[in-house]
């Protein structure tokens, strides 16, 4: 049902970074492109969800140079090979971006009437329960029924992963994996809900049409920029895990060579408490700064340090 547009294949993983001034061109408008093809696929995808399952019509349009006349056609091969300069491609993929706004919102509201319908044919998707265990990963017990785990897939990380994520699930029943580029934590929005619908998708047994999967707003402009912040962003992750996904522990696996001030240490900190999540940190660098190590500890969870 769902084309997740978190998955970039022109670029790799490499291009994401908080500097901005260091990306180029050719990966600004790649992404951002990629955005609006991916983005389209997931829009279609899930109105066609929507008409099989309820049997209304969801009526998405898109309109924007559907057809070209030669000119246009030019324009448009010579934006796909990148040949504009960074202002052009902006003015130029901006109506694709209104588009898509505009259908999502058509789309949201079909989405809210079938998941009514799906309610009350089904019964409340109440989560299976595991039995909590203690099992040793990496030299350390970890406590969990429903893990989550956040991978570091950096540069300087992405090699172990393979093996860290085989051990993992060798040995953990339910296990939730999210993989951001960094070690950074970003409070942007009011509400970091409003940030998890990226990190997670609907289960089987669970209601596709639910709000909670989908982005409620996509940007105007600077689409490289709103992925980035999704890419390089830990705390809605950790939301995600914790509210939507209802783990218990979350294993963080990372090299925290991004900083993070205070403010996002207390908001991770809230985010822990509120839904009494305990956390690991398996750091391969740099050891956790006092404030982390203090969330650590009141969480119930420990620093892990031996070797993958």
């Amino acid at each position: 049902m769902r084309v997740p547009i978190l998955l970039f294949v022109l670029v790799s993983n490499n291009v994401f970074s908080s500097d901005w001034s260091r990306w180029k061109k050719e990966d600004i408008f790649a992404i951002g492109w990629e955005f609006v093809i991916n983005t389209k696929k997931e829009l279609l995808n899930r109105a066609l969800a929507v008409e099989k399952f309820s049997g209304q019509q969801v009526g998405l349009k898109f309109l924007h140079n559907a057809n070209m006349d030669r000119r246009q056609q030019y324009e448009h091969e010579r934006f796909l090979k990148f040949k504009t300069t960074e202002r052009n491609f902006h003015k130029y993929i901006a109506p694709y971006l209104a588009e898509l706004e505009r259908n999502r919102v058509i789309l949201a509201k079909a989405e809210e009437k079938a998941s009514k319908i799906w309610d009350a044919k089904n019964k409340d998707g109440e989560i299976s329960r595991y039995v909590a265990s203690e099992v040793e990963l990496y030299g350390t017990e970890i406590k969990s029924s429903r893990l989550g785990v956040v991978l570091d897939n950096s540069n300087s990380m992405y090699r172990v992963l393979p093996k860290l994520r085989d051990e993992i699930k060798s040995k953990f029943k339910k296990a939730y994996f999210i993989e951001i580029y960094g070690s950074k934590m970003n409070y942007q929005s009011q509400d970091l809900s409003e940030e998890t619908w990226f990190y997670v998708f609907p289960e089987p047994n669970e209601n596709p049409f639910l709000k909670q999967w989908y982005c409620q707003s996509y940007p105007a402009e600077n689409a490289h920029l709103f992925i980035n912040n999704f890419k390089t962003n830990n705390l809605p992750a950790f939301t995600a895990l914790a509210k939507i996904r209802k783990v218990d522990s979350i294993y963080w696996f990372t090299d925290l060579k991004d900083r993070s001030d205070n403010y996002n240490y207390d908001m991770l900190s809230n985010i822990l408490k509120k839904y009494d999540v305990r956390l690991y940190v398996h750091t391969t660098d740099r050891q956790p700064p006092s404030v982390l190590r203090k969330i650590i500890k009141e969480s119930g969870g420990e620093i892990i340090k031996k070797r993958v």
